[in-house]
């Protein structure tokens, strides 16, 4: 008992879960209890719900008529209960003290993704969209509040930042049911050891508050690999509490020597699982040097990319890798400083970025992300004298289908036919953008950009676009 709370309060110690200033004196705590939470904010507050409880847990313990300790704690338990069902209610109820802090602390960004996601489960709630697909559900239900200052401009999601919208996203509902049950048979399990003598009143209770922390946690964050194995033992503690008897293995089965199977099994996962770790570490470390490669040194970035982009179904390793080799290009562009070794030479990588995004995209065909990377690619391309206009053109048509009304389209479209020197249509498509959400700073940028071309036509210059 005595580990377990000096463990607790080195973990509580931590400056994600306490404001690290307060060791520094730098805030006074008694003017503004809020100042106590540390860097991220959901933990913070689910810790110091934590300590509370366990405060007053701790003097309901010492109580000691046993029913009345019996009763108070009835009566804890269940005005916490209350509390967090309350609290968690107001959290997706539009315009709630609750909500408004949550924005606040964090963005409100994520109540609109969480509303978008709402319309994908919709399309599919039974089964939902399938593991790792989160951007392609919701890309048809694209919200340009995204776009706005106020919402810090982040419109790309992988994920809802809530635990159990993304396996809705993910599986449905069936999927949302087998966590649920999950959670139910941990806490069934639990209370049937705490009845049977085998874990104390404080480990029963100690456990059961985990469980809530963790749920409550879940509604603004997501698992990670570290959080799954503390899961995984965690889980694997409370099945060591059941009551499962070993059932008798049948002679037949017995004749088998199932401990040399399972070595098998296990040296040939160990291989194959060797052989494929190289393998990534490799193309990790390949990624890596990319970034410390010069653009001029291209054989040298060609054969890293070739090694770093094997996995065509990465979108990320590509829009980085790319992204980045793009915005040396444009700023060495924008100083003037080209010459006919640079173009050639950018212009290979640029095909060689190219060929992946078409990979990819020839397996995940309906990802706008990755369609609106590669038009910015084609007008790169474009403007170093490989004509990609109708490359790009192609690409635009079938992103206004993937996420209609998303007012990026509208301003990568406005571009391209100023890119063409189609300098009306331009102004008439970025205008529309405008239309859509007035108050997005980009649409602006760009339209003022028009303006300016109109003086120095058929001369045209880039306009850099930045969070592609």
């Amino acid at each position: 008992k005595v580990l377990f709370y000096i463990f607790a309060i080195i973990q509580f110690c931590n400056p994600l879960l306490l404001n690290f200033k307060l060791w520094l004196g730098q805030i006074n705590p008694f003017a503004n209890p809020l100042d106590l939470f540390g860097s991220a904010k959901a933990s913070s507050i689910v810790a110091f719900g934590i300590v509370v409880y366990w405060i007053v847990y701790s003097v309901i313990q010492k109580i000691k008529n046993s029913n009345t300790k019996k009763i108070t704690h009835t009566i804890h338990s269940g005005v916490w209960v209350v509390g967090i069902v309350v609290g968690l209610i107001l959290l997706f109820t539009s315009g709630s003290i609750v909500q408004k802090k949550y924005i606040e602390v964090s963005s409100g960004a994520r109540i609109i993704i969480w509303e978008s996601a709402q319309e994908a489960i919709r399309e599919r709630p039974l089964l939902g969209w399938g593991p790792e697909t989160f951007q392609l559900a919701i890309q048809g239900h694209f919200d340009n509040r995204l776009n706005l200052d106020e919402n810090i401009g982040e419109i790309w999601f992988d994920r809802a930042h809530n635990y159990f919208i993304d396996i809705l996203v993910a599986s449905g509902i069936l999927g949302l049911m087998s966590i649920v049950v999950l959670f139910g048979l941990a806490v069934s399990v639990l209370y049937r050891a705490f009845k049977e003598g085998k874990i104390s009143h404080h480990e029963y209770t100690f456990m059961i508050v985990f469980i809530v922390a963790y749920v409550v946690q879940l509604q603004t964050s997501f698992e990670t690999i570290t959080t799954y194995v503390l899961w995984a033992i965690f889980i694997g503690y409370i099945l060591s509490l059941s009551n499962v008897e070993e059932k008798k293995i049948s002679t037949s089965i017995q004749r088998i020597n199932v401990l040399k199977i399972l070595s098998l099994v296990v040296l040939a996962g160990v291989l194959i699982g060797t052989v494929m770790l190289f393998k990534e570490s490799d193309r990790q470390h390949a990624l890596v040097k990319i970034f410390k490669t010069k653009n001029s040194e291209y054989d040298k970035r060609s054969a890293l990319v070739k090694i770093g982009l094997q996995n065509t179904t990465s979108f990320e390793s590509i829009r980085v890798t790319s992204s980045s080799f793009m915005k040396g290009a444009v700023d060495r562009m924008a100083k003037g400083d080209i010459d006919q070794a640079f173009a050639e030479n950018t212009l290979k990588e640029l095909e060689l970025y190219e060929k992946y995004y078409k990979e990819y995209l020839k397996e995940i065909p309906n990802d706008y992300h990755a369609n609106v990377n590669l038009v910015y690619l084609y007008y790169l391309k474009t403007f170093l004298g490989k004509n990609s206009i109708p490359e790009a053109r192609a690409l635009i048509d079938s992103s206004y289908k993937l996420s209609p009304g998303n007012i990026l389209t509208y301003q990568m479209d406005a571009l391209l036919y100023l890119y063409e020197g189609k300098i009306i249509e331009s102004e008439k498509v970025i205008k529309e953008a405008i239309a859509l959400i007035p108050e997005a700073k980009t649409s602006y940028e760009i339209l003022a950009h028009i303006e300016n071309q109109k003086k120095t036509f058929p001369e045209i210059s880039f306009l850099p676009l930045e969070g592609l």
